[in-house]
This record gives C-alpha cells, sequence and structure tokens, in this order.
C-alpha cells in the first residue's frame, strides 16, 4: 500500500490541526490542511500522490454550515465530516477533537458510528469503544508543543487567552474587554485571541492598551506548555487543556460574565476570580503537577494504518 495522504479539516479556531499537520510533514508525508471558515473544500484541495486518503476532522460531527453559521453569526463553508467524506471520496474519517472540554456532544453519540477512527484526548469518553474504533493518543494540540518558540513576554509573564469572544462582543468589544480585564492585563499577560472571524478590534484595542497579542495561529499547547501562568477569560477547553499540562489555572470573567462564563470547571483545578480579585489569584496559580505530556502521532499513525488495512480486508 502506498503511503497514505492526509487531509486534516476544520474551521477558524476549532482548527486544532495545525500542529498535527506540521509533525506528519516532518516525517515526510502528503498533507494539506483546509480551513472551512477561508475557503470551500474542493479538489485542488487534496494531498498529492496516489496513496489512500485519510481525512481528519477536528469539527463537531453533527454542525451543518447553516446551523454552525446561524449559531456563531458569520458565514464558513462548513459541512458535516461524513458529507465532506463522500464529497473528497475520502478512503478514511478520522475524528480527533478540538474541544477538551467536550469533546464529544451528547447529541454526537450516535454520529460516532459514522466514523472510520475516533483519536480521543483522554479516557473521558471510555464508553465511544461501543460506537467507533477508537484510540487515546492524546490532545492533538500538543503536537510539537516543546519545538515552538513562544514569545518572551510567555515565558516571563504567562498568557491571557481571551475565550467566549461572542460574548464580549455583544458587550462592546474591545473597548468593553479592555476596561472589564484592567487589573489583569496590569500583570503584563501577553495575550492571545482564537483565530476567529471579527477578532481584528478586540486585538487592535489590547495592543492599544500596550498589550503584547500573541498570533492568533501560534498553538494554544505550546504556550501552555511553557508559560509560568495560564489564565482564560471563560471556562472550557483552554481550562481543560491547561490543567491537563499540569497548571492551576485562572478563569478571570470579564465584568458581567461572572457566572455566566464560569461554569462547569467543578471537575478542575482552577482559580476562578473577578477582574478585581486577579492580583490575590495570582498567588495561588501556576503550575502544580506534572503535566500529561504531548500527543502520541506514533500512536495515532498506527491506528490509521491498522484501520486502513482492516477496511481493506472488508
Amino acid at each position: 500500500m502506498s503511503a497514505p495522504r492526509y487531509l486534516l479539516v476544520g474551521a477558524a479556531s476549532e482548527l486544532s490541526l495545525r500542529p498535527l499537520a506540521v509533525e506528519l510533514r516532518s516525517r515526510g508525508l502528503s498533507v494539506s490542511v483546509v480551513d472551512l471558515a477561508v475557503q470551500e473544500l474542493g479538489p485542488a484541495d487534496l494531498p498529492p500522490g496516489d496513496g489512500p486518503l485519510v481525512m481528519i476532522t477536528s469539527q463537531h460531527l453533527g454542525l451543518t454550515g447553516q446551523a454552525y453559521d446561524t449559531y456563531y453569526a458569520i458565514h464558513t463553508n462548513v459541512a458535516t465530516p461524513p458529507a465532506l467524506k463522500v464529497a473528497v471520496g475520502a478512503d478514511l474519517l478520522v475524528y480527533v477533537p478540538h474541544d477538551l472540554g467536550d469533546p464529544v456532544l451528547h447529541g454526537e453519540m450516535p454520529l460516532l458510528s459514522l466514523l472510520d477512527l475516533y483519536v480521543a484526548p483522554d479516557d473521558s469518553t471510555w464508553w465511544a469503544t461501543a460506537h467507533v474504533p477508537t484510540v487515546v493518543a492524546g490532545w492533538v494540540a500538543s503536537a510539537g508543543a516543546e519545538r515552538f518558540p513562544a514569545p518572551q513576554e510567555v515565558l516571563h509573564r504567562g498568557v491571557l487567552f481571551v475565550s467566549a469572544v461572542k460574548w464580549i462582543m455583544s458587550r462592546g468589544g474591545g473597548p468593553f474587554l479592555v476596561d472589564a480585564l484592567r487589573h489583569t492585563l496590569a500583570h503584563g499577560l501577553a495575550v492571545k485571541l482564537p483565530d476567529w472571524p471579527g477578532v481584528e478590534g478586540l486585538e487592535d484595542a489590547l495592543r492599544g492598551a500596550g498589550a503584547v497579542v500573541v498570533d492568533r495561529q501560534a498553538p494554544a499547547a505550546a504556550l501552555i506548555a511553557q508559560a509560568p501562568l495560564v489564565v482564560s477569560t471563560a471556562s472550557g477547553s483552554i481550562i481543560a487543556e491547561a490543567a491537563l499540562a499540569g497548571h492551576r489555572p485562572v478563569c478571570v470573567a470579564p465584568t458581567g460574565g461572572e457566572r455566566e462564563l464560569t461554569g462547569d470547571v467543578a471537575e478542575f483545578d482552577v482559580i476562578t476570580c473577578s477582574d478585581e480579585e486577579f492580583p490575590e489569584a495570582v498567588g495561588r496559580a501556576g503550575r502544580v503537577r506534572p503535566g500529561s505530556g504531548s500527543f502520541d502521532t506514533d500512536l495515532f499513525l498506527t491506528a490509521v494504518r491498522d484501520r486502513l488495512e482492516a477496511l481493506a480486508r472488508d
């Protein structure tokens, strides 16, 4: 069998597969990455070669383009992964979640059987094996994290991840964010926003307030792995990722979001606080335990090969 070709697909900040693409290319494999928030997936996007086509998606499984765009109030080219598999003629459909907090939504459980392989970040979705061949390979965004050169501000002060962008924009955008997090920003943290349409105004406001803004496509896992302090403006995947990496992170809600944005953190060792409480909270946060390690690319490639061989025998 010729070497497989890898087509990695996702949308905007939910395209968490770029670090994996770097790892695969470093091994001489044929790889293409398509951001459905930027372009439509077409024949010209397929990786070159004549080997079997492996399509890897980080999208939630049940969101069609119309539902996705309506919910987020943006325009994308999102389609369900099974539909994209058919459209490009992929031989294997692999799901590698972008969301550590909710890798598989409750309503997506019946859709797992449409996959050929599920690469889970941890054991929390152990029940998936009843629906689809499953392997636990770790958090995909951590692939090759140790080789990413983090900015000095991240290394020395830490990093603030701006989450819940839709909520922040609804409250006034950049001016609101800067005012609502003035104590947090005064700590000198580098700031990273998600790679999401329409966040340019937030970045401009943060730079205007003197913050160092990190490239939106910088891998969050690499920043978390090297930062002494991890802060997020909402509960969710960043908090889960930081905890997995050995941090006790801080979830600091902008003014007015104390209840709405800090829910669902009880399962993690995390400090929740208001912006005014942040200077005191910092002293209790930081790296407190060994991390879980990076994504196991070798295990991933072995699982892909085994599934291709199994399907070829069927």
